[in-house]
């Protein structure tokens, strides 16, 4: 997918993710102002994809608690079949 082709108001949850994830300091003051950090929170407890690392990170950084933060809490984990 082009970057540049991304609608960022329709994907802002997937935009927020990866910025979160691989973004540098330009492109998460962009990320701060384009979103604000209400809807950069919404992220942290509705998305399991965001590294446990970066999960960490943004939690201390706003203030949250890790047992809010959806990609730090224990994955699931299917029962193999026939067990």
């Amino acid at each position: 997918m082009e970057p540049e082709k991304i609608d960022v108001e329709e994907r802002s949850d997937y935009v927020i993710h990866r910025v979160m994830d691989y973004g540098d300091t330009e492109a998460i003051r962009w990320m701060k102002l384009t979103y604000g950090q209400r809807k950069m929170e919404e992220v942290l407890r509705s998305r399991r994809g965001i590294s446990r690392q970066s999960g960490s990170y943004w939690a201390t950084i706003f203030g949250m608690k890790f047992e809010e933060v959806k990609c730090l809490q224990t994955p699931y984990r299917q029962i193999p079949y026939g067990v």
